[in-house]
This record gives structure tokens, sequence and C-alpha cells, in this order.
């Protein structure tokens, strides 16, 4: 897992990918995969959640590509 996360609203492309996707949340974990923590989740950008399992999960290593950088703030690297 990488030690610095990219913002949330960063919006990447995944290695071998073609939808854009947009960060909403790092450090997650599903039911789905238990035991298992995903460095990002994400949205297809600019749709967004348009029905309920449209979110992805992966890991820093799997972007190839980061198109838009999010808003970072005190707040946020502090939390982080």
């Amino acid at each position: 897992m990488k030690e610095k996360f990219l913002p949330i609203g960063t919006v990447v492309t995944l290695k071998g990918g073609t939808v854009k996707l947009m960060i909403t949340g790092f450090c997650v974990t599903t039911p789905e995969h238990e035991g298992v923590k995903f460095d990002y989740s994400a949205l297809p950008y600019p749709i967004g959640e348009i029905v309920n399992d449209s979110r992805a999960m992966f890991n820093h290593e799997q972007i190839e590509t980061i198109n838009h950088m999010g808003y970072e703030s005190e707040e946020d690297i502090e939390y982080k």
C-alpha cells in the first residue's frame, strides 16, 4: 500500500482500462473481498454512481494515468 494517497476527486485511468475513474475513498474493504484492503475506491467519471455496483476498488500500482488531481487541503493532509 502506498504511504501518500491521491486526494479525493482525483481522476485516473487504470492500466489496460478505458473508463476514467474518480477517487471517492481510500484504504477501503468490501464484504466481497473479506480481509483485503484496497488503496482506493472510485466511481466512473463523469457519470458517478448510477447503479449500486458501479464502484471500483483498486491499488495505486494499477493506475496508469492521473488525468486530474483532486483538491488537497491542510485538513486532508492531516487526516491521511
